[in-house]
Parts: structure tokens; C-alpha cells; sequence
């Protein structure tokens, strides 16, 4: 559907069906503004239904996650459901998960899937530790890619984004190496000194995998592909990223690969340290976990193949409402920057000098910078009120009004990549927004509303910012002056939380009164809400970075910081959480109204200095400025009627595109937002050869018949050609074609890793969710496989048992173990009996059960703790007893003691000598006779521990899910790196004969067996590393293992 059609309206169809069946519904959306404006909108219908509706936001604890996802219907963004996802794989309680286990992914609605699949499928969502290693490599680093040169030490190749360094280039690294470690200097401040070679060498700078010469290849493409206002930006002493497809700050995310770390060094500030992925998926794989997928988008044709050929999710295009007459102008193509940007101003002059509103749509910060300087050099009068919107703070913290604003007459808006703004243009401007303008204006701007000033006052109401202004009536203006009055005599002291309770309960009552006529009546609708990042109302504070409130109200205005805590509701009861303790509670708060004049509120917060105001007073400024508000939208909405009507005969919105993107998709995005629900409007892009994707995306060959065909006079530049447009479409095309390729090839990799992440979340939450005896008896399964394989390794069922060395084989068991077996077990007579046993042929294992207990010495015992079981009881027990062990294990003759220790006794040899296993060999049944019998040592030692030192059950239920699940995601963490490496190592395999997907497949599988064994090894080491630690702090004397 396109844009203005709605999307957002239509999407409740699919969402109340699919959440009928209990098991909630994911909406999903591509920024935390867009989900809380879709929560407030759709969650009325929604709440009418008989539906709860929740709302994920950045900040919001666990409890207020788990709250919103437990509702009927979630709206979140990709980025949140995706950490939320992860985040519930590195938990160690089941209880911290935040989603609805076992159902947790069973529907969602994915709005602009387009760009949540296909522009941002190739990032990994990743979880990550520091790691402070290898820091200080990166200034070193930058301080040698700065000298080097492009084309002499290093060659670049743009459209692989690869760098090569050449031979001087080698012998200057291997230089400045030398510089950095000289004799007598000591290693300073990024010293790489200990890597292991000689600096000397130039063949030595590449050898380890932590290499220096790869500190300088990153440090180099850090140089040619991050640049400054286009990739990032620098904000306090932080290098943020821009998303190069919204143009948004992203301040949460990180470049992987040390890349980071290369720009951070390049531009001189504070290097974080490297990052540690334990946990990561691609949104890909995430959203192929649903059980039920669907997405809306206005720009999926042109990716139709992609999607039914990956997603199986066949493509219906909904025709408009009304006929689109939009005017898609062709391009216009010039062969240098600077002319482009000449004929784009003139462009600008021509449609404001109609009255058309213009919106410029930009590549990077530093071209809307840019373009911006020179309007104002060359045009300061005409072009005083230009608005600029990208990823500055600035700029970003005034996003609602620019784009609410950028149909006005008149306007001139210059923005970086507009995808996902989530939000229409509309002709003639926001009637809301701009109402709150002027109320803003009234309240916090204009002059003192004092005794003469009337006239003074009534001259200057128009938005802010240089918004065209807007002709109040006088009725109008005289209620403006009341709210004034009301405002600076009563309310100016109060608390900033008062104060936005106060400005929340007048919108509503002057914008939405239909909906709750005070703030409380909403109460049933159940929307939960954590900590807002709306607009504020211009007390000092303005939207949050990275926020995107268009003005679309009801929503709190964000007065300070973290005004609530525990989750906020705006037309809910807030479950029962308590409001910000600077005491935001607001009419309607309790259940009760009917008390005296004399209700204090806002003042049981706790709060030293915020004072009580009587509830009649509040009740007063909200009347007075509720009702100001109200006259102004009506004027507003009246003057943005006519005003919109006055655009559309002038011909609506114009867009200029300073730059083809390689998708038309992102192309059409921009173009979407003129001639919305059929209003008329015209589009153009205009580019030149040297933009960035000209240079470094366009194909060789297409750049040269370009070239060729604007040098040679065929095409006069600066003037638009079917031919050349349709040149670029094609081209388009054919990159178009390339990135689905290389998107795919990717998904191919991925999925190997995608098989292996779903074992080892499964085992996860397996062992999460497990009962503690079965958690229990999968530690002592672990231990039994542990000593399976360290006895198969030593001994072979086909060679006689004289030929086994059991010495050998029971030290390296009590390397493994940490536990001190020759005190249970000797070797000699181990083997001895085993030397000396009735053969074991035709499966005859009662002759083993006949011979090995009389001839070996009874099977350890668990001693019961005394004292009543405490551990510091069965300590002082077990020290006074004096066994091997610490006391926790008895050995010897005492454990066979008596009816039942024979008994027990039996029980066990009889269990140790049952072996199901296929083993084949002369020696097979002494074979497995041992590896049974020391398992039954090591799990007996193990319980004995347990049993010594666990104070309650719970204690033990936490050591061991603690151990098991630390291993697992230690070497997890471990594995994905391995990954990485493997994937990286087959791609320079794939220059080769081999086929870099399948040996990806092999390695990788191999590795991931290896894992495997590796978690069931440790996990063993952590289980029993644990308690033994405590035998040594706790026993004094005792014959620790």
C-alpha cells in the first residue's frame, strides 16, 4: 500500500484475528516512535475489542517487558524484539525471560518489511562483552594508514570495499612497527610488542591472526569507506552511527570486526574496547522463527522475487484509494558535484518563487550541510527559514516539526534519507502540531502577560522556528492570554512532572475529548507504557535523540528525564505500579474525586521540594488552558484546510533526490512522499558521476557508456532524457539482481549457523526449564560421558587389558575431574584385576560381577552430613571424620559394612556391568566395566560434594544450572568467533578450487562437534571446580580431591 493509504489502519485486521488465539501478536515497527504512536492509535480499537495492548521501549525494566508482552497484542520494534529475543537466551532464571515461552514467536506483523528484511537483513543483531585486549594496536594503527598513500603503499577497490597493501606498503608497516617497538624506548602507548616475530621482517606483520598488518588493513578501511558526516557523526568525544538508510542516529549500535575501534582511533577520541559476540542473530533468521510471518510496506514490488523465493511470502500490491497523479520527472545526470548542487538551488528558487513546498532529499549529513550553506550565501533573505533535518542533535531533536511542517507554503525542507520517517506530509501543515506551537509560544516565549501588554502580546503568536505564521481570531488570542495569565501565576513553580500532567489532561480535553474528557477515564483501555521520549512542550527539553514524535498526540510530554519510573500508562491503571516520585499523578489518578477543595496533589511523591497543589487549582489551569488549545486547533485547522487547498492548485509537494540509491526501492521511498491520497505533486532526481554511488556501486561498464554518452554531446547535461533514465533503471536492476545474489549467498551461510544456534538454544532451554532432578541427572550424565571418552581414549576393546596404561588414563581423568582419584582408586590393582578376570566372551558379565568386587575395594560412599545437614555442620563433620575426600566420601571397608551398605554395594556393581553399548572387541566388556566403574567413582565424589556443601536444595538447583549454563555460553561465545574466522577463511578458499559454501558446511560442522564435546567436558570441570573450591576454603587439613 502507499504511502498515506493506511497501513497502519488495515493492519488491525490481521492482528485481533491471529491474537484470538491467546497467544499474542508481535507488531512490528522500524523505530520506538513509530511503535508507541501505532500502540496509541490502534491500541483504541484494539482495547475495544476486548484486547490488551502493550508497547516496547528503550529503558523499560524486566518486569514492564514482561508485562507488554504478555498483553494480547505487543507493538515493538524490530531492533527491541530482536535484543528481547537474545537477551532471553543469556538468562539464567526462567523467570527473567521477557517473552511468552514457549509461544513467543508466534505471529507478527512487520511494518516496512522491506527494510527491516532486505536493507537491514545483512546486519546481525549482537550481543557482546568487552574485551580490553588488543586496544591499544588501534593508534598505532591509524598513525600508519595516515601515512600511507592510495594507489602507491595500498589499492583500493570500492565495489568490493576491500584494501590491499602493496609491497612499499608491507615495508612501511613493518617499518613503523620497528619505530613503535625501538630498543631502549620500552613499549609505550600502543606498543605491539609480544606478538611473536620480528619486527625486521616484513612476512612476520601477517603470522597471527591478531596480526598487526590486520590492525592497519582496518585502520585503512576505516580511512576509505567510514567518512565523517556521511557513515557517523562525532557527538561528545562518541563516534555514533548513521544508518544509512533513515538517516537517523543509531547510538546503540556498534561496527563489528574492530572497525569501531579504527574510526575511534582515526578521529582521535576514546577507544572502547573490542567487543565479544555471545549471542547474535540476523533479522533474517529471526522473523523465519515466527510461526506466522506477514508485512506491509508501500516499496515491496520491486523486491517481489526476493521475498517468495526466501520468505515464501508472495508480494499483492493494494491499488490507491484515489488515482495518483503524481509527476515522476526523469533524471537529470551532470558529470560534476558542484553543478548538480548549482541546478538543485535553482530548482529550489523556482518552486518557492511559485509558493511550492520543497523537500530535498540528501545522501549524507554532509551534503544537507552543504547544500543548506549555500542557499544561505547565495539567497540569505529568501531562504532564512529553511528547514534542515538529519542526524545532528540539533536537527534530530526537532524532527516532529520539520516534517509535520515540510507541505506549508512556501517550505523548504532539506533532509538526509527519508525512509521510515513514518510519517505523511500532509499540504498545508500538521493542524495539531502547529496548535501546540502557539500554545508553546504563549506559554513559554511570548512576552509577560502583565497590565497593557495585550497588544504586545496579541502581534507575535506564530510557531516557532520560523514556521509561517498564523492568523488567530481575537477570541482566540484573548483566550491565549488567559492560559498565560494562569499559567505563569499558578503553575510556572510547579514541578516539571506537574506541570506535563497538567499540559496532558488539557490536550486531551481540548483534542480528544471524545476519547476521555480527563486523564483517568482512558484507565480501561489498557495500554501499558514504560519511560517516554515524546515532544516536549518546550520547557527546556526537546525530543530525545533518536526520537521521532510527529506530533501525533495523545502522548506525554517529556519534561527532564525518567519523570516515571516503573512503566507509565496513558489511559491505564498502571498495574498497580507506582507514578514518578516526582508526583506526575493527575486528575484522575485514584478512584476518588469528590473530596474538599483542599485535596492536595503531587505532593505524597516523597520528593523533597516538590510542594502539593491543591487539585481545584490544578483542575483550574486545565480548564483554562485546555480550552486556549482548543480555539487554536480550530484556527489551525481551518488555516491548514485553506492552506492546503492554495498548495494543491499551486501543484503540491516537490522532491528532489540528490543521489540514486542501488535500489529503486529506496528511491521510491522518497518519491512516496508527494501526491499522498491523490494530492498532485512532482518529483526529480538529480545526480552527477562522482556521487558516491556513481563511483563506487555502478558497474564499469555502465559508468562508461554514461560517460560516453555525455562527453561525446549526445546528452547535453543538466537536462532530463528518457534515455539516460532508463539507463539508470536498468543499472539499477542489475545491482538490484547483485545484492539479492550476495543477500542470498549470505542467508546460505547463515543458515548453517542458524542450524546450529537452534541445538544449542534448545539444550539452553532444556537445561533452563528442566526440573532439578533432571537437571541433576544430566550432571552426573555429563560426568559418565566425560570419563567415557577419556577411557576410550586410552583403552582399546581390541587390545588385551595387560596393554592399557590406567595409570596414565586415571591421571589425566583427575587432571580433567580436579579430583584426586588415587586416594579411591589404584591403579595396580585396577589393573591387576581387570589382567587377572575370567575372559569375557559370550557376553558372560556376572563373571566380571563375580570376580571385580572381591578383588577391588568397595565403592565409595556418601557420608550424610551431620549437624542436620547444615554445611558448615557437615564440614566440621566430615573434618572430624578424616576420610580421604575431605570427609565427604568414605572408602575402605566402611561403606560395605552391614546388610545395606552389601546391598547397595551390589546394586551398583550390577548397574556399573549392564552395558547396552555395541562395543566389539576381545576386551569389550572390561572396557566398558571401567569407564562404568570410574563414573561411578567420579558421580559418587561429585555427590559427596553436594551433599557437604550445598545449604539447601535450592543452593545446589542454582550451582548447577549456574555451571551448566555459564559453560554453554561461554564457549558459545567462543564458537560464534570461530565462526566468523571459518567464514572469513573459505572466502579466500573460494579463489581456490574449493567451494567456499561447502567447505563452510564441513568445517563448521566439525567445529560445532567440537563445541559440543567441549560444553559437556567443562560443564563437568565448572560442576565440580565449584565445590571442590569450597572443600579447600572450608576443610582444614581434610584430604581434599
Amino acid at each position: 500500500m502507499k504511502t498515506g493509504e493506511g497501513k497502519t489502519l488495515v493492519s488491525t485486521l490481521a492482528a485481533y484475528l491471529n491474537a484470538l488465539v491467546g497467544k499474542g501478536v508481535h507488531v512490528v515497527t522500524v523505530n520506538d516512535y513509530l511503535a508507541r504512536r501505532d500502540a496509541e492509535w490502534m491500541g483504541r480499537v484494539h482495547s475495544f475489542l476486548g484486547l490488551s495492548v502493550g508497547v516496547i521501549q528503550p529503558g523499560q525494566n524486566r518486569e514492564e517487558r514482561q508485562l507488554a508482552y504478555a498483553c494480547d497484542m505487543t507493538y515493538g520494534s524490530n531492533n527491541e524484539i530482536g535484543f528481547d529475543y537474545l537477551r532471553d537466551h543469556l538468562v539464567q532464571d526462567p523467570n527473567e525471560r521477557t517473552l511468552r515461552w514457549p509461544d513467543a514467536l508466534h505471529y507478527s506483523i512487520v511494518d516496512e518489511i522491506d527494510s527491516v528484511l532486505i536493507d537491514e537483513g545483512r546486519n546481525p543483531l549482537l550481543i557482546s562483552n568487552m574485551s580490553s585486549s588488543h586496544v591499544m594496536r588501534f593508534p598505532v594503527a591509524a598513525r600508519v594508514a595516515e601515512i600511507l598513500r592510495r594507489d602507491i603503499d595500498y589499492t583500493v577497490d570500492l565495489k568490493m570495499r576491500t584494501v590491499q597493501l602493496t609491497d612499499s606498503g608491507v615495508a612501511i608497516v613493518a617499518e613503523s612497527l620497528r619505530s613503535e617497538d625501538a630498543p631502549g624506548e620500552g613499549p609505550g602507548e600502543g606498543s605491539v610488542e609480544g606478538e611473536g616475530g620480528d619486527a625486521s621482517d616484513p612476512d612476520d606483520i601477517f603470522e597471527t591472526r591478531n596480526s598487526f598488518a590486520q590492525f592497519v588493513l582496518t585502520a585503512l578501511k576505516a580511512k576509505e569507506f567510514y567518512l565523517r558526516d556521511r557513515d557517523y557523526i562525532v557527538r561528545d568525544g562518541q563516534v555514533i552511527i548513521v544508518d544509512e538508510f533513515t538517516g537517523r542516529t543509531a547510538d546503540m549500535r556498534r561496527w563489528s570486526d574492530g572497525i569501531h575501534q579504527a574510526v575511534e582511533a582515526k578521529e582521535g577520541v576514546e577507544i572502547k574496547p573490542v567487543s565479544e559476540t555471545v549471542a547474535q542473530v540476523t533479522y533474517q533468521s529471526l522473523f523465519r522463527l515466527y510461526g506466522k510471518v506477514s508485512g506491509m510496506t508501500g516499496t515491496a514490488k520491486t523486491e517481489e522475487e526476493e521475498f517468495k523465493r526466501i520468505f515464501g511470502m508472495p508480494v499483492v500490491v493494494i491499488p490507491t484509494n484515489r488515482p495518483n497523479i503524481r509527476k515522476d520527472l526523469d533524471v537529470v545526470v551532470f558529470l560534476q558535484a558542484l553543478n548538480k548542487v548549482h541546478y538543485v538551488i535553482q530548482e529550489i528558487l523556482k518552486m518557492n518563487q511559485l509558493g511550492r513546498p520543497v523537500l530535498v532529499g540528501t545522501s549524507s549529513v554532509e551534503e544537507s550541510e552543504r547544500l543548506y550553506a549555500m542557499l544561505q550565501v547565495e539567497h540569505p533573505r529568501r531562504f532564512a527559514h529553511i528547514q534542515v533535518l538529519n542526524a545532528r542533535p540539533e536537527n534530530a531533536a526537532r524532527e516532529a516539526e520539520i516534517v509535520a511542517q515540510a507541505g506549508r507554503f512556501g517550505g523548504i525542507t532539506i533532509s538526509t534519507n527519508m525512509a521510515g520517517r513514518g510519517t505523511d506530509i500532509v499540504l498545508g501543515g500538521n493542524p495539531e502540531l502547529l496548535s501546540k506551537e502557539v500554545l508553546k509560544w504563549a506559554l513559554f516565549e511570548a512576552p509577560a502577560a502583565a497590565a497593557g501588554n495585550y497588544s504586545a502580546f496579541k502581534k507575535g503568536p506564530h510557531a516557532r522556528q520560523g514556521f509561517w505564521p498564523i492568523e488567530l481570531r481575537e477570541e482566540t488570542l484573548r483566550e491565549l492570554y488567559a492560559a498565560q495569565f494562569s499559567w505563569r501565576s499558578v503553575a510556572a513553580d510547579w514541578s516539571e512532572a506537574q506541570q506535563q500532567a497538567v499540559l496532558e489532561q488539557a490536550e486531551t480535553q481540548a483534542l480528544r475529548p471524545s476519547a476521555s474528557p480527563g486523564a483517568g477515564e482512558g484507565k480501561e483501555e489498557g495500554l501499558e507504557w514504560g519511560e517516554r521520549g515524546e515532544a516536549g512542550w518546550g520547557m527546556g527539553v526537546g525530543l530525545a535523540e533518536g526520537d521521532d514524535d510527529m506530533g501525533m498526540s495523545p502522548l506525554p510530554w517529556r519534561v527532564g528525564e525518567n519523570t516515571r519510573e516503573n512503566g507509565s500508562s496513558f489511559g491505564s491503571s498502571n498495574n498497580g505500579n507506582s507514578t514518578s516520585s516526582s508526583g506526575s499523578s493527575g486528575e484522575g489518578e485514584g478512584d476518588e474525586s469528590d473530596e474538599d477543595d483542599e485535596e492536595v496533589w503531587g505532593g505524597g511523591g516523597g520528593v523533597l521540594g516538590v510542594r502539593a497543589v491543591p487539585r481545584s487549582m490544578q483542575e483550574m489551569v486545565v480548564r483554562v488552558v485546555g480550552r486556549a488549545l482548543g480555539m487554536v486547533n480550530a484556527d489551525c485547522k481551518a488555516h491548514c484546510r485553506e492552506e492546503g487547498e492554495y498548495v494543491r492548485s499551486l501543484g503540491g509537494l516537490h522532491v528532489i533526490g540528490t543521489a540514486l540509491s542501488e535500489s529503486r526501492r529506496i528511491d521510491n521511498q522518497l518519491r512516496g512522499r508527494a501526491g499522498r491520497q491523490g494530492d498532485p505533486g512532482s518529483t526529480q532526481f538529480v545526480i552527477s558521476m562522482e556521487d558516491d554511488m556513481m563511483r563506487e556501486v555502478l558497474p564499469d561498464s555502465s559508468r562508461a557508456m554514461l560517460e560516453q554518452l555525455l562527453y561525446t554531446g549526445d546528452f547535453e547535461e543538466g537536462f532530463p532524457h528518457v534515455a539516460l533514465t532508463l539507463a539508470l533503471v536498468q543499472t539499477q536492476k542489475t545491482i538490484e539482481a547483485a545484492m539479492f545474489e550476495r543477500r542470498r549467498q549470505m542467508l546460505d551461510y547463515d543458515q548453517v549457523f542458524e542450524l546450529q544456534r537452534k541445538q544449542v538454544y534448545e539444550l539452553r532451554e532444556l537445561i533452563l526449564e528442566e526440573s532439578p532432578a533432571d537437571r541433576h541427572t544430566r550432571a552426573q550424565l555429563y560426568i559418565q560421558a566425560v570419563v567415557d571418552d577419556i577411557v576410550k581414549e586410552y583403552c582399546s576393546p581390541s587390545k588385551p587389558v595387560e596393554s592399557w596404561p590406567i595409570d596414565t588414563m586415571l591421571k589425566r581423568l583427575s587432571r580433567t575431574t580436579g579430583i584426586e582419584l588415587s586416594q579411591h582408586v589404584n591403579a595396580a590393582s585396577l589393573s591387576s584385576a581387570l589382567s587377572h578376570s575370567p575372559p569375557s566372551n559370550a557376553g558372560h558379565r556376572w563373571d566380571l560381577l563375580n570376580h571385580l568386587p572381591n578383588v577391588l575395594p568397595p565403592l565409595p560412599e556418601v557420608l550424610p552430613p551431620l549437624g542436620g545437614g547444615s554445611k558448615a555442620a557437615g564440614a566440621a563433620g566430615a573434618a572430624g571424620a578424616g576420610g580421604a575426600g575431605g570427609g565427604a566420601v568414605e572408602t575402605g571397608d566402611g561403606g560395605a559394612h552391614g546388610t545395606e551398605g552389601a546391598a547397595r554395594q551390589e546394586l551398583r556393581w550390577r548397574e556399573i556391568l549392564r552395558d547396552p553399548s555395541d562395543l566389539r572387541g576381545r576386551s569389550s566388556k572390561h572396557l566398558a566395566a571401567v569407564r562404568k566403574y570410574l563414573g561411578d567413582v567420579v558421580v559418587t565424589c561429585y555427590k559427596a560434594h553436594l551433599a557437604l556443601f550445598a545449604a539447601s536444595p535450592d543452593q545446589m538447583e542454582f550451582c548447577e544450572r549456574e555451571a551448566l549454563l555459564s559453560t554453554l555460553d561461554r564457549l558459545w561465545s567462543v564458537h560464534i568467533a570461530n565462526m566468523a574466522r571459518l567464514r572469513n577463511a573459505v572466502s579466500v578458499q573460494g579463489f581456490g578450487r574449493e567451494n567456499p559454501l561447502e567447505e563452510f558446511k564441513i568445517e563448521g560442522t566439525r567445529f560445532f562437534i567440537s563445541t559440543l564435546f567441549a560444553i559437556r567436558r567443562e560443564s563437568v570441570q565448572a560442576l565440580l571446580a565449584g565445590f571442590l573450591a569450597d572443600t579447600e576454603g572450608e576443610i582444614d587439613g581434610g584430604g581434599g580431591y
